[in-house]
């Protein structure tokens, strides 16, 4: 099969794969987490990848890789989006502090013992590995919220927070990303700190430029699609770039999106009008996500195990902490960690930024970890969610 047949194929399956989401309702809990959450497009992109029928073969996808680049610009051009500082200020500070905490928490623990259980079991990993698992385990966005939301009616404040924390954690996530990323190419300067300061500018003034680009070329505009020629144009450049100077596509794509949120632009009418190609977008992501899988030998199972625990306790942890401090004006529950269990769309975006930045043998240990592990945290989550948030619905009752 050639690239162009992939593309094509790739293209129909998004399309017909955004209308079945709306087309398989279901009270099967597992039916309902993959058809929600779109991991059934991972396993489908096991099956037609290399490892399988191999319709997407390695070569195809390494041609494939500048489509990903877009894909994964857009993701991040959304979630800028949605970051208008003046639409920010309306939440509460606390929410922020509680978020802010938990992200942290969550975060360096992680990393610190992922990268301790690296050094142990082999010499041949780089901590930077095992820092991009970690925050992407750390970015707490439990998809099946909304599903939870949907079929219990929940409501309250613990609700409300959950939902804060979901976005807040994608502002945070995507940031991270873009300074460590920032770091990566040091064939340009000897030093870090300078090479990495250089490409955070770089990525943050290419984002920029590109929003006030489309802020002084909108106005000439009159049609829709003109307008979303224009976005998907620039968008085509700035991930193009950030694919060629190995810079996050994530994160230079946000910059630009918060570049339009900011700029005084009417971010509104323009969210309505490309957020109907957000899904076959993502089904794409996840397709890519699947047929990139691999498995090696036994030690991808054994960095699963230690993961999927390490994630399951850091932020049951940090979701305590986080707790503990805010105790006094929030008031929730201990064990609002596990309703955080679940791994959204963006932290299998930021593996497979990092793997389009710095491919190797690492960077598909990582989609191996990630892509499992979203499937089972998923369904997990579904339960915890359902419980977390009933009984506090019930305790608000009484």
């Amino acid at each position: 099969m050639t690239s162009l047949t992939s593309l094509v194929l790739l293209v129909l399956i998004s399309y017909l794969g955004s209308l079945l989401f709306k087309k398989l309702p279901s009270e099967n809990e597992f039916i309902k987490s993959v058809t929600f959450t779109g991991n059934l497009y991972i396993l489908l992109g096991f099956l037609i990848g290399p490892k399988v029928l191999n319709l997407l073969n390695s070569n195809i996808l390494n041609q494939l890789n500048v489509l990903y680049a877009l894909v994964l610009g857009w993701a991040g051009f959304l979630i800028g989006l949605q970051t208008n500082i003046k639409s920010l200020k309306r939440f509460r500070k606390i929410y922020y502090g509680f978020s802010t905490v938990n992200f942290a928490i969550a975060f360096i623990l992680s990393s610190a013992i992922l990268i301790f259980f690296s050094i142990v079991l082999s010499d041949e990993f780089e901590k930077l590995e095992m820092v991009i698992l970690a925050l992407a385990g750390a970015v707490t966005s439990p998809i099946m919220l909304g599903v939870v939301l949907r079929d219990f009616k929940s409501r309250g404040k613990l609700s409300h927070i959950l939902q804060f924390v979901s976005g807040y954690d994608n502002i945070l996530g995507v940031i991270v990303l873009g300074v460590i990323a920032a770091t990566i190419g040091e064939q340009f300067f000897p030093r870090v700190f300078l090479n990495g300061m250089l490409f955070l500018l770089i990525s943050i003034g290419i984002g920029l430029f590109s929003a006030a680009l489309y802020r002084y070329l909108s106005p000439e505009l009159k049609k829709d699609q003109e307008i979303f020629l224009l976005i998907i144009g620039l968008l085509i450049f700035i991930s193009g770039i950030a694919y060629y100077l190995k810079l996050s596509m994530l994160f230079v794509a946000f910059v630009y999106g918060f570049g339009l949120s900011n700029f005084k632009v009417n971010t509104k009418k323009l969210y309505i009008n490309i957020q109907n190609v957000e899904k076959p977008l993502y089904i794409l992501l996840l397709i890519f996500v699947g047929a990139n899988i691999t498995y090696e030998n036994g030690q991808y199972t054994i960095y699963l195990l230690i993961f999927m625990l390490t994630h399951f306790l850091v932020l049951l942890f940090a979701g305590y902490a986080a707790n503990s401090i805010t105790r006094k004006r929030l008031h929730m529950r201990d064990s609002i960690g596990l309703a955080n269990l679940g791994m959204g769309g963006l932290s299998v975006a930021i593996i497979m930024d990092f793997h389009l930045i710095h491919p190797s043998s690492f960077s598909r240990l990582l989609i191996f970890i990630v892509a499992i592990s979203i499937i089972i945290y998923d369904l997990i989550s579904y339960k915890f969610l359902k419980f977390i948030l009933i009984k506090s619905t019930t305790d608000q009752e009484k």
